[in-house]
């Protein structure tokens, strides 16, 4: 039996947030289990990131952002984003995603948000390879409907 599944079927909810392992809840996490993780932490890492199906298939997912109201794709890799990139529509990447939800909820991770894909939208990065690293920062300027 996996690490994973073991803690699991006692109930535990496993995550990884900034590349530390999350558990939860913590009523249930006894001294043993405690010793349990820590003697097998590195374990449980390498299985969780390798439960994550989305991240190794190398596929590209089109959303619809309503704060942007525009489309998006999520991507799981840069191979993933050179194969929509033709479309004209801005690609993020698993680490945009954490970098937005880093943010506190609210005000700052919208702004976050419109960050990313300030970034991440092809008409700004034509405009950026046109001045060849000429500009060293970004920002959107705010549109006064979500109050950024």
């Amino acid at each position: 039996m996996r690490s994973s599944e073991h803690l699991r079927g006692i109930g535990l909810h496993l995550d990884i947030r900034d590349n530390n392992l999350i558990v939860s809840p913590k009523s249930l996490i006894t001294p043993e289990v405690q010793e349990y993780i820590k003697s097998n932490k590195s374990k449980l890492l390498e299985e969780i990131t390798g439960d994550d199906q989305f991240r190794k298939s190398g596929e590209a997912v089109l959303v619809h952002f309503p704060p942007l109201n525009a489309d998006v794709w999520f991507c799981a890799d840069d191979q993933a984003m050179e194969r929509v990139k033709h479309e004209e529509v801005a690609c993020f990447l698993y680490e945009d995603i954490v970098y937005i939800h880093k943010g506190k909820p609210g005000k700052e991770r919208l702004s976050r948000l419109f960050e990313v894909y300030a970034m991440r939208h092809p008409t700004t990065q034509y405009i950026l390879s046109s001045f060849n690293g000429k500009i060293t920062s970004v920002l959107p300027k705010a549109s006064g409907e979500y109050k950024t």
